[in-house]
């Protein structure tokens, strides 16, 4: 059976949650989760309810009380809630990072030369 996109979009959501946790810890706790969250552009400008709404729309189960370290009492997510999640569904590869507007060009001063360079190159003919 060929897995869907919202099947493999779930499972590369589960990978990334357990990759927050990281490997010397049992959870994570909601504050920190989001605060990692809003460092990805897709999630930057997103409120705490918009990214609670992700982890409900995804099944991921979230605890009232998870302790992190000596910081207990918390809400947030256990490493023993999200693995038994895993299917081992393949996780497309990232998309390519975007181009740089300009790129530094040995010999060439100046932005305009560089930017000018590059277009040439790109076949734009500017």
């Amino acid at each position: 059976m060929i897995p869907t996109r919202a099947t493999m979009r779930r499972e590369a959501y589960l990978v990334l949650l357990l990759a927050i946790i990281g490997p010397d810890r049992q959870a994570v706790h909601l504050v920190e989760l989001y605060d990692t969250f809003r460092k990805y552009p897709h999630w930057a400008g997103r409120t705490d309810d918009q990214l609670r709404a992700l982890l409900d729309d995804l099944a991921i189960p979230v605890r009232r009380q998870v302790r992190v370290g000596t910081v207990g009492g918390r809400t947030g997510l256990h490493r023993a809630d999200i693995e038994p999640l895993l299917t081992g569904v393949p996780i497309p590869p990232p998309p390519p990072a975007p181009q740089p507007l300009y790129v530094y060009i040995p010999g060439q001063r100046g932005v305009e030369h560089r930017v000018e360079r590059i277009r040439h190159r790109q076949g734009s003919g500017r």
